[in-house]
């Protein structure tokens, strides 16, 4: 079974993101804009929906709304090849047994401390974003990238 480091393969991912955004990435003005919430569900970075515009253009409504986005901002998709290269699959089981280990390490950790309180969605959002933040991290000082 492929293991996250011998995994090559390109897809098609959309971002869906505010038009004004959009077109400043296309005229190469910016790149993409890390997301570094901590309830990004699978860590900090950015996010693609693989072969769905439609996902990211309703993730892009949803974000316009909770985030107040003036009234006149249209929302855009971009789409992008991605080769996806030393990529943590998580249909993988050797990648998800790989996972397992992180979320005990983790869960313990914040367990000592008071910082979270793994009680509802949005904490277990939370969760999972410090778990993959952690993974990432721990991936990295051992010389072994890690990418969703």
């Amino acid at each position: 079974m492929a293991h996250y480091a011998d995994y090559h393969r390109t897809v098609i991912g959309y971002h869906g993101t505010k038009k004004s955004a959009a077109l400043k990435i296309i005229q190469g003005e910016c790149g993409f804009e890390p997301s570094e919430n901590d309830d990004d569900w699978l860590g900090h970075g950015i996010y693609f929906w693989e072969y769905a515009p439609q996902q990211a253009f309703l993730w892009a409504k949803q974000r316009k709304k909770k985030k107040g986005w003036p009234e006149d901002e249209e929302i855009a998709v971009l789409g992008s090849m991605i080769r996806l290269g030393f990529c943590f699959d998580l249909l993988d089981p050797e990648n998800v047994k790989d996972l397992g280990g992180y979320y005990q390490a983790r869960q313990q950790t914040l367990a000592e401390s008071s910082d979270l309180q793994v009680t509802n969605v949005m904490s277990q959002k939370r969760l999972n974003c410090a778990v993959f933040n952690f993974a990432y991290e721990t991936r990295k000082t051992q010389g072994q990238p890690l990418a969703t």
